[in-house]
């Protein structure tokens, strides 16, 4: 009779597990449940509430159950499978969570101090709220180098030791990194809008493709950090020294620095190829040596800028204010200069056009085909008082293609085929 009644009991009890799952929420959400066979098939269950502290249920499924408020401390749950569960506000303290799987999961509020966190894997973790509060060092990097696309926002984690951690596409807006070292860290494409890295050692790290709309970096080791195709307008390069702002933009191929000011900075020999840089700011700023092949700069104000020497093939500079600056030596072939205030503005020696190019290597024979001759446009442009004394034409013919063969540039050149008005300008 007594193993009956235990029998009878044991069926209720899973009974009101499976009701849960299939019907949802119940009154009595399964409290006391402590049978490991209960559980470790309860995918989808509500388990709110449910204490299971001290419990051995190794390699449990509960994915996409609610456990919420559980209380799982000390539980013993290596290789459990809690994808897409909600595990806010549980206690999973000094629990072992070796490889266990909590992709999509909620976790805010969680408490996790003192569990073994070897092998778990965060894919997609709503992190915010203080899950990662009394956490140690080690326990951070073990939960956010498995963390790709994790919801980080508003986080505190100024201070901490971060070395090498991957969150990539994580969701880090406003996040707390005062200080922290990040070195080596790989945060392509995350969201730091509004983050806070100041003092920060970004050393190495990469941010390639991520959102800095309004990033705290001032004061941050930035030496081999890689910033291509980063988006660093409102604000993100405000405070910074010159060092730091060429670190940065030396290893920002394709970056977003519509509306930057960059006004009177020391940026020689930067590498900004491709960028967005329309309507920036780059008034008597120094760009001497500079790479900006194929930049937008549509709109820029570029006066009494330094250019000399630099590399500007196929640059947009329409409506650009460019009075008084100096493209000394640049090569400047295909820019595209039309309607610019380029009044006083120095070309001297600069390259101003060229001609197509082949090159065909036959059995040992070598023949260089010339094309047609293409100028930078000038359509529109002030050139008043412009000076293109000693304006280059010239042609690469060399397979490497930097011994370029040149003759000075004509006014008929630029005339015909920069559509320019000369009037006023000295030269060539």
């Amino acid at each position: 009779m007594t193993v009956v009644l235990r029998t009878r009991v044991f069926i209720a009890a899973a009974c009101v597990v499976a009701l849960a799952a299939t019907f949802g929420p119940v009154a009595s959400p399964a409290q006391g449940l402590t049978n490991r066979d209960i559980i470790t098939h309860c995918s989808g269950c509500n388990l709110a509430g449910v204490d299971l502290h001290g419990q051995s249920l190794p390699g449990i499924r509960v994915q996409g159950s609610n456990l919420s408020g559980a209380n799982l401390s000390g539980a013993n749950l290596e290789g459990a499978r809690l994808e897409g569960a909600n595990l806010d506000n549980a206690d999973l303290r000094n629990a072992n969570l070796r490889n266990a799987s909590f992709e999509g999961t909620s976790l805010r509020g969680t408490r996790l101090s003192g569990a073994q966190l070897e092998g778990a894997r965060f894919e997609g973790v709503n992190l915010s709220e203080g899950v990662l509060n009394g956490l140690d060092d080690a326990s951070a990097r073990a939960i956010l180098n498995r963390c790709e696309g994790c919801d980080l926002a508003g986080v505190s984690l100024a201070g901490h030791d971060l070395r090498n951690v991957r969150l990539e596409g994580a969701n880090m807006r406003g996040i707390d990194l005062r200080g922290a070292n990040l070195e080596g860290a790989r945060l392509e494409g995350a969201n730091l809008d509004n983050a806070d890295l100041r003092r920060a050692n970004l050393r190495n790290a990469r941010f390639e493709g991520a959102n800095l709309r309004g990033t705290r970096l001032d004061g941050a080791q930035l030496d081999g950090a890689t910033f291509d195709g980063v988006n660093l307008s409102n604000g993100v390069l405000n405070g910074l020294s010159d060092a730091s702002a060429r670190a940065i933009l030396n290893r920002c191929e394709g970056c977003d620095l519509a509306g930057v000011s960059l006004a009177g900075h020391d940026l020689r020999n930067v590498r900004l190829e491709g960028a967005n840089m329309r309507d920036i700011d780059l008034r008597g700023a120094h760009l001497e040596g500079s790479r900006l092949e194929g930049v937008n700069l549509n709109g820029g104000h570029l006066d009494r800028a330094h250019f000399a020497n630099a590399r500007l093939e196929g640059s947009n500079l329409t409506g650009a204010g460019l009075q008084s600056a100096d493209f000394t030596g640049a090569e400047l072939v295909a820019a595209n200069l039309r309607d610019a205030d380029a009044r006083n503005v120095s070309f001297q020696n600069a390259i101003v056009c060229s001609d197509d190019t082949e090159i065909i290597e036959d059995h040992g024979t070598r023949t260089v085909h010339i094309g047609k001759t293409d100028c930078m446009r000038l359509d529109g442009a002030d050139l008043r008082g412009a000076n293109f004394h000693g304006a280059q034409h010239c042609v690469w013919i060399d397979d490497r293609g930097d011994q370029p063969q040149c003759t000075p540039a004509t006014a008929a050149m630029l005339q015909t085929y920069g559509h320019a008005n000369l009037s006023g300008a000295t030269g060539p």
